[in-house]
C-alpha cells in the first residue's frame, strides 16, 4: 500500500478513482469500494464532467460531478473526482457535506469516501475531526492498511511525526506486514534526522526494484535530507551480511545511479565474495558495463579482471583480457593495453569479436606512435574483415591524421590510399573531407574547397562531419587565397607542434581587418581549432574577439553561447551573463532557447 499512497491531490484522487471502480488486494483481504448501482446515465456524466475538467470549464464539471452525488450520495468515483476538481482549488468546504453523506451511505469499508471525508476535514481545518475519524476508522478496521497510512499522515501534519510513526509501526503489526508503510517510515525518520531508521526502510524499498530504488533516490537526493549522512547510514545498514542479495543488489543500482564510486565499489566487493559464482558473474557483467560507461577506469578493470579468473573457458577467458586491455587504452594506459592487444590478436580466434576489437586497438596504438607497423595492421582488418568498409574508413582517416600529427602530409595523403575500393558513396564524403583538409594544410585552399564541397553534398555519412565540411568549404569560398592558407597552416601547425601561435597571429589578421566577409566564419573555426587542440583560454581570447568586433555576425550567438559554457563552472555570474546576451542580442536565434535552459539550470542549483 505504501507504493500506491501519494501526497498531493491530484495524485491521491486518481488512486481514488483506482479504487472507486476495482477491487485491491492489500493482503489482509479483499477490500471493494462501495459505490453504488452502476448506470449508463452516471457513467456519460462522468466522461462529461472529465471532459469539461480538461477544457478549463470547473463550473460544468462540478454540475455535472453534484448532480450524480445528488441521485447517488454513495458515488465514490464521483466524489474523488470532485475533491480533485475542487480542493486543489480551495474550495475544499464544498466536498465536506458530500463526503460526509458518501460514508454514511457506504459504511467505513469504503475507503474512498473515508480518505476523502478525512482529508477534507483536515483541509477546511477540522483537524481534531480529521484525527478522531481516522483513529475510529484505523480502531475498528485494524486489518486496513489505508485507515493506518491516513491517521499517520493527520498526526505528520500537525508536526506530531514521532506519533505518526508509531502509528505506522502499529499498522505493521495489525495487518501482520512487516514491510509495510516503508516508504512513510523512512520519509518520517529522515525529516527527523534519524538515518539510521530511515536507512532501515530504504532497505526494504530497494528490494522492490527499480519504483523502489526511484524513491530512495529521489528522497536522498532531496534538499532537506543529508545525502552524505544518509548514504552513510544506509551503507551500515546494508553491510549486514543477513540482507538477502536482492536488496543488495538493489542498493548498487542506487550507488551506480548516484554515482558513488566508492560506495559501488564497496557494495559490488561485498556481494561478489558472498554470492554463488553464476550469480557473481551476473553481478560482475553488469557492474562492468556500469563503471564502463560511466568512466570508472580502475573498478571496470576490477569487474573485468574478476570476469576473467570466473571464465569457464578460454574464449571466454580472452573476451574478459580484452575488456580490460580496452579499459587501459580508453584511460590512456598504452603500455598495458598493447601487451594485451598484441597478445590476443595472435591467439584470438580470427573472425572472433575479440581478435576483431584486438586487431583495431592495436591499430590504434601502431598509428598513434607513429610505427609503420601501422599500415600492415590495417591491411590485415581489411583482408580479415572486407565487408566491414565503415570502420576501415574510420582506420585510413585516422592513420592519416596520426601522420599529420606528425609533420608527414605525404604520409597522410598515402593513408587514404590504402583503402579497399571501391568505397560506398556515404563513406567516401569522410574520405573526401578528410582529404579537403589535408589540402588546405598543403597550402592549396581551391583544391581543399572542391574536396569538401564534394564531403558536404555527397548522400548519406555522418550527418555531423558532413555540416563540419560545409562550414569549411563556406569559410573558403568567401575568404581570399592569403586568409585561407594562414588558417590551414595554424591548424597544421596546432595538430603537429602543439603550438597556437600561428592560428593567433592569423586571428589577430581577421580581427583587425576591416570586417572582411569571411573573418568571422575564420575566427569561429580557429576558435574551434584551438579549444579541440587542448587550448582553451587561447579558444576564449579568439570568440571574445569574434563577439566584439562582430557582433551581429551568423557566427555570434554561436560563440556568445561557448563563452557562456567555458565560464562554468569558473565564474557562475559571467556565464550567466553570456546566457542572457545572447537571449537579448539574438531573441529570434535557434540557440536562444538553449541559453535559456542554461540559465534555468542555473537558476535551479541552490
Amino acid at each position: 500500500m505504501s507504493r500506491l499512497i501519494r501526497t498531493g491531490a491530484a495524485g491521491l484522487t486518481r488512486f481514488l478513482v483506482f479504487l472507486a471502480v476495482n477491487s485491491v488486494w492489500f493482503g489482509a483481504g479483499t477490500v471493494r469500494a462501495q459505490v453504488g448501482p452502476s448506470t449508463s446515465s452516471e457513467s456519460r456524466a462522468l466522461s462529461r464532467a472529465a471532459s469539461a475538467e480538461r477544457a478549463g470549464r470547473i463550473e460544468d464539471a462540478r454540475g455535472e460531478l453534484e448532480t450524480i452525488l445528488d441521485a447517488n450520495p454513495g458515488s465514490s468515483t464521483a466524489l474523488a473526482m470532485l475533491s480533485q476538481l475542487l480542493a486543489p482549488r480551495g474550495r475544499a468546504a464544498e466536498v465536506l457535506l458530500r463526503a460526509e453523506r458518501a460514508v454514511e451511505a457506504n459504511g467505513p469499508d469504503d475507503m474512498v469516501a473515508m480518505v476523502v471525508w478525512i482529508r477534507t476535514l483536515g483541509a477546511v481545518g477540522l483537524a481534531d475531526s480529521a484525527l478522531a475519524s481516522v483513529e475510529r476508522w484505523a480502531t475498528d478496521r485494524p486489518g486496513m492498511p489505508t485507515a493506518y497510512s491516513e491517521w499517520s499522515q493527520v498526526l505528520s501534519s500537525a508536526g506530531r511525526n514521532a506519533e505518526a510513526a508509531s502509528v505506522l509501526v502499529s499498522g505493521r503489526e495489525a495487518t501482520g506486514s512487516s514491510s509495510a508503510f516503508a516508504q512513510e517510515l523512512s520519509a518520517l525518520r529522515a525529516s527527523s534526522g534519524d538515518y539510521t531508521g530511515a536507512a532501515a526502510e530504504w532497505a526494504t524499498l530497494l528490494g522492490w526494484g527499480d519504483p523502489g530504488i526511484s524513491a530512495v533516490m529521489d528522497r536522498i537526493e532531496s534538499p532537506d535530507v543529508d545525502s552524505e549522512a544518509a548514504i552513510r547510514a544506509l551503507n551500515e545498514v546494508i553491510s549486514d551480511a543477513e540482507y538477502p542479495f536482492h536488496v543488495r543488489r538493489g542498493a548498487l543500482s542506487l550507488a551506480l545511479r548516484l554515482e558513488d564510486r566508492d560506495w559501488s565499489r564497496d557494495i559490488a566487493e561485498q556481494i561478489v565474495e558472498t554470492v554463488p559464482a553464476e550469480t557473481r558473474r551476473l553481478v560482475l557483467r553488469d557492474y562492468y558495463v556500469q563503471a564502463y560507461n560511466l568512466s570508472w577506469s580502475e573498478d571496470a578493470s576490477w569487474a573485468a579482471s574478476r570476469l576473467e579468473e570466473d571464465s569457464v573457458s578460454d574464449a571466454e577467458r580472452r573476451h574478459w583480457r580484452a575488456m580490460r586491455a580496452d579499459v587501459a587504452y580508453l584511460s590512456g594506459d598504452s603500455a598495458e593495453a598493447e601487451q594485451a592487444f598484441s597478445a590476443l590478436a595472435q591467439s584470438a580466434e580470427p573472425g572472433t569479436e575479440t581478435h576483431r576489437r584486438s586487431l583495431r586497438r592495436l591499430f590504434s596504438i601502431r598509428a598513434a606512435e607513429g610505427s609503420a607497423e601501422a599500415e600492415s595492421l590495417l591491411a590485415a582488418y581489411a583482408a580479415e574483415y572486407p565487408d566491414d568498409t565503415a570502420e576501415l574508413v574510420e582506420m585510413g582517416v585516422e592513420l592519416s591524421i596520426a601522420r599529420v600529427t606528425a609533420g608527414d602530409i605525404e604520409g597522410a595523403k598515402t593513408a587514404l590510399e590504402l583503402l579497399p575500393q571501391p568505397i560506398d558513396p556515404s563513406l567516401a564524403s569522410r574520405i573526401e573531407g578528410q582529404r579537403g583538409v589535408l589540402a588546405l594544410f598543403d597550402g592549396r585552399p581551391a583544391v581543399a574547397l572542391g574536396h569538401l564541397e564534394t564531403a558536404a553534398f555527397i548522400p548519406g555519412g555522418d550527418p555531423v562531419r558532413r555540416t563540419d565540411a560545409l562550414l569549411l568549404a563556406d569559410a573558403l569560398d568567401r575568404s581570399d587565397s592569403v586568409s585561407a592558407t594562414a588558417l590551414g597552416h595554424g591548424m597544421l601547425v596546432l595538430m603537429s607542434d602543439r603550438d597556437p601561435r600561428p592560428m593567433l597571429t592569423a586571428a589577430g589578421t581577421w580581427t583587425n581587418s576591416g570586417a572582411p566577409e569571411a573573418a568571422p566564419a575564420l575566427l569561429a573555426l580557429a576558435a574551434g581549432a584551438l579549444e579541440k587542440s587542448g587550448f582553451p583560454s587561447e579558444a576564449r581570447q579568439v570568440r571574445l574577439d569574434l563577439v566584439s568586433t562582430y557582433p551581429a555576425s551568423a557566427e555570434a550567438p554561436a560563440a556568445t553561447l561557448a563563452l557562456g559554457r567555458e565560464a562554468l563552472p569558473r565564474d557562475v555570474s559571467e556565464a550567466r551573463v553570456w546566457f542572457e546576451r545572447l537571449i537579448v542580442d539574438h531573441p529570434d536565434h535557434a540557440l536562444a532557447p538553449v541559453a535559456r535552459q542554461e540559465l534555468a539550470v542555473l537558476d535551479a542549483v541552490p
